[in-house]
């Protein structure tokens, strides 16, 4: 009787781990996936910086004259309001309400829509973001493709480099 009552947890214990390989659900949700998508919208972002320096503090003026009126277009000095930070480099950026939009289990494609939210200290601007996602090598990996940012996001984006006084 103990021998019995002994190989009784030895069997479940290997049963349990004899569960097929399984991998997880593929999704717009997938950590991987979400992780390709910000690592492609920051790289995109900074690549944006580098190509056409000075772009960031155009678009954060815009985004302070949507905020307080085209005067601050007029190239007044408006220093004692805020100021425009040139680190864009160090702002981050995740990804928020992921939704799914449309899938194809078969083929493992599925259209993706969110926030994409930039940080930078405490302030905060998100914009949504369309991108599909699908799995490559039995599901093993994914390849994600981003669609790309309009200007009035760029603005929105960059208005994370204002730091107001």
């Amino acid at each position: 009787m103990k021998k019995s009552l002994v190989l009784l947890p030895i069997f479940l214990v290997s049963l349990s781990g004899c569960q097929t390989n399984s991998k997880p659900k593929f999704s717009c949700e997938n950590e991987s996936v979400v992780n390709e998508v910000t690592s492609q919208a920051s790289e995109g972002l900074i690549k944006l910086g580098e190509i056409m320096p000075g772009v960031y503090e155009e678009k954060a003026r815009t985004a302070a004259a949507y905020r307080h009126g085209p005067a601050f277009l007029s190239g007044n000095d408006h220093s004692d309001l805020y100021e425009i930070e040139t680190d864009y480099e160090n702002v981050s950026y995740s990804l928020r309400n992921i939704r799914t939009i449309e899938q194809n289990e078969d083929i493992g494609n599925y259209s993706c829509k969110s926030n994409l939210v930039a940080t930078k200290g405490d302030r905060e601007a998100e914009v949504e973001l369309n991108y599909t996602a699908e799995a490559t090598n039995n599901g093993d990996d994914s390849y994600v493709e981003i669609s790309q940012l309009s200007e009035e996001d760029i603005i929105v984006l960059s208005s994370v480099l204002i730091k107001y006084k």
